[in-house]
């Protein structure tokens, strides 16, 4: 099998496991981080991290994604001044049942959050996509 080198760092996941005390220890939150998603766009890393998100979704769970990223704001008046924020862009919860396609339920939380993430962007506030840190 002949693999290359940037196979192989896209397939090097940070994932992490994390129970959430919200409703005593009920839900799980799992959290997916590329080594290297700083060069990534949104629709890239969520392309990315498909296979392996779809891998915990099961049968008779509510599904949220959250995709964290960096957000950037020049301020015109001060020079070689950026403003940076954490800000969260996030779909639906939807439940997932034994009949449920899981592309189709990815595609549309995943077009949710891209739709989040430009409508954010084009409200004229300036700020900016920087990278993307976790889902």
């Amino acid at each position: 099998m002949n693999t290359s080198k940037k196979e192989l760092k896209i397939l090097q996941f940070k994932f992490k496991e994390t129970k959430r005390s919200a409703f005593k220890g009920f839900t799980t939150q799992y959290i997916i981080e590329l080594p290297d998603s700083k060069g990534s766009d949104p629709k890239t890393f969520l392309v990315t991290v498909k296979k392996v998100a779809l891998e915990k979704f099961k049968p008779q769970t509510k599904v949220r994604m959250i995709l964290r990223t960096r957000m950037e704001n020049a301020i015109p008046a001060v020079i070689d001044k950026t403003i940076v924020e954490v800000r969260n862009f996030h779909s639906q919860t939807e439940i997932v049942l034994e009949p449920t396609n899981l592309d189709e339920l990815w595609n549309e939380r995943c077009e949710q959050v891209l739709a989040n993430l430009a409508t954010f962007e084009m409200s004229g506030s300036g700020w900016t996509f920087g990278s993307v840190l976790e889902l």
